[in-house]
């Protein structure tokens, strides 16, 4: 395993091999773009002016097919705070990221109407930590293959576009999706089977698009511009806050399990031949008093609950972790001053089995 350096502002001779000579950003073009060594490691330093990349796909990017790890650091060693990031501007391309690769604290920007749409592209069994991936495609932001995990993440598209599609099995914590475009084609989130989205934020987009068997536990689907989500198939939905979609918080003609949840200020909650399956009541007609939903600055929006939501301690019941009544809250987060990885907060802890065959997300 090797570990190498990239430096914004990096003019030496690049053999990466040290920290006193680190790779400039064409150096790290010539690695990337061949075959990187399974297990290697490359540190990408903001200098104070991010990490600008104008970057030009060649065949053979990514093509490792062992895990290698890019990691945005504030000083070698030392990695990025969520929320900052080292930025890779692809330009019109697409990042194309291998096979087992795992992307820490990384911003990729890019994508275009033409040639490479998205601006990155995850390949298998990949994962993404703390990191932003901004659009300016027509099509996608970001395209993520099977069994892939993104965790305290951010989509965001800034042009006039912005699918995203997930294949089958991947799973999504901690994360926030903002689409600007209000069009099927274009402002939609898709995924096929079996993918998991936890303590998620769906903000604005034309709707969300789940296929079979995707569960959505704790998220918010938030003023979307048509639904706010459009099963395809059975989807199971615990804990969710719906508002403000223009049609309906739900809409489809299959089974839906709804566990939890709360509905406020949609055209409508569910369309006439929903079956919705749940053995709770879903709370409706209430604000549920989210903190910042609306800042102008995308990034600032916080869509943590008011002391007075009635969305607080009205989730799912448990024994410890959560909840000053015992109960989860209902939304995505458990906590009023956790605001987001995006927004430079920490995200929730997992804690381990304590023996109950259970674990607390605080």
């Amino acid at each position: 395993m090797a570990t190498y350096y990239a430096l914004a502002s990096a003019t030496g001779t690049g053999n990466a091999g040290t920290q006193i000579d680190p790779w400039s950003p064409a150096d790290f073009h010539t690695w990337y773009n061949g075959s990187p060594a399974t297990g290697s490691i490359c540190e990408l330093k903001d200098d104070g002016s991010g990490f600008p990349m104008t970057y030009t796909y060649t065949a053979g990017n990514g093509s490792a097919t062992g895990q290698i790890q890019i990691i945005g650091v504030s000083d070698w060693g030392t990695p990025l705070t969520p929320g900052n990031y080292s930025v890779i501007d692809n330009g019109t391309y697409e990042l194309n990221m291998g096979t087992y690769h795992r992307w820490e604290n990384i911003e990729v920007s890019g994508g275009g109407s033409t040639g490479y749409d998205e601006c990155a592209n995850m390949n298998l069994y990949c994962i993404a930590m703390n990191c932003r991936f901004e659009g300016n495609s027509l099509s996608q932001v970001v395209s993520i293959a099977d069994y892939c995990t993104c965790i305290n993440c951010q989509f965001y598209n800034a042009g006039n576009g912005g699918t995203i599609w997930a294949q089958d099995y991947c799973h999504f914590r901690n994360c926030y999706f903002h689409l600007t475009y209000n069009h099927i084609s274009y402002g939609v989130m898709r995924c096929t089977t079996n993918c998991n989205f936890s303590h998620c934020i769906f903000d604005h987009g034309y709707e969300v698009q789940p296929s079979y068997d995707c569960c959505f536990w704790n998220c918010v689907f938030y003023e979307g511009y048509y639904h706010g989500v459009d099963p395809q198939a059975t989807n199971h939905f615990l804990g969710c806050i719906f508002m403000g979609a223009t049609q309906r918080a739900i809409d489809s003609t299959k089974d839906c399990f709804v566990d939890y949840c709360h509905f406020y200020n949609n055209g409508s909650n569910f369309s006439t031949d929903t079956p919705v399956q749940g053995t709770h009541n879903a709370l409706t007609g209430a604000n549920p008093l989210f903190v910042d939903p609306n800042n102008a600055n995308w990034r600032l929006r916080d869509f943590s609950l008011q002391a007075s939501s009635p969305c607080r301690d009205a989730g799912f019941p448990v024994q410890s972790g959560v909840g000053s009544a015992g109960s989860w809250h209902i939304g995505a987060y458990q906590e009023t001053n956790n605001q987001g990885a995006w927004q430079g907060e920490p995200a929730e802890v997992i804690t381990p089995d304590d023996g109950t065959g259970a674990i607390f997300i605080t």
